[in-house]
């Protein structure tokens, strides 16, 4: 009897199995890919995302093979290039409300990667990159806030999480007392 009752709590347990594959499968998530990679990029790549937005950066010919930051809203078509014209190469890595936020090198900064913040177009770049650093790099953005890391003679050398209000000026080292390096990825 024993034996029997083994098998029939086995068939009953296999069922349950069954029954709750078969609910995960109904409930499955569906996605959607968009290809974004704009006509004359040999390539892109997306780094953050929000309200309908995507950002990130894309090369090729027509770039002359250097990195340029992108802005897209939702297709390959709707691609903005906010690269400026005095840098070399920029990434974008933080979208939010009209606003990005993301790096720039070139000449004009030593060939040091320097934080930028965009809002829609090239023209509209603002070098975040605050005095008494070498370099920066902004990587989220929120609510007029953007935040990163930066480093040079006033941390030191290391690099130190940073935070800011649209303009170098504004910067805030939010590096604790007691640790040499920190930085901030999102906000």
């Amino acid at each position: 009897m024993q034996h029997c009752m083994n098998y029939s709590r086995v068939a009953q347990f296999a069922a349950l199995v069954v029954g709750l594959a078969a609910a995960n499968i109904a409930h499955a998530a569906t996605y959607k890919t968009t290809l974004l990679n704009p006509a004359g990029f040999g390539g892109s790549r997306a780094e953050g995302a929000a309200g309908g937005h995507q950002v990130g950066w894309g090369s090729g010919l027509s770039t002359n093979e250097e990195n340029h930051a992108l802005l897209w809203s939702g297709s390959a078509a709707s691609a903005i290039d906010l690269h400026p014209l005095e840098f070399d190469n920029s990434i974008a890595y933080g979208v939010d409300d009209g606003v990005q936020v993301g790096e720039g090198s070139g000449p004009v900064t030593n060939q040091n990667n320097h934080a930028l913040i965009w809002r829609g177009s090239a023209a509209s770049a603002i070098d975040l990159n605050p005095v008494g650093f070498d370099g920066s790099i902004a990587f989220g953005v929120d609510d007029g806030v953007q935040v990163g890391q930066g480093g040079g003679p006033s941390t030191g050398g290391y690099s130190h999480a940073l935070l800011w209000g649209g303009t170098a000026e504004s910067v805030v080292d939010l590096n604790p007392s007691g640790y040499f390096a920190s930085g901030a990825t999102a906000v």
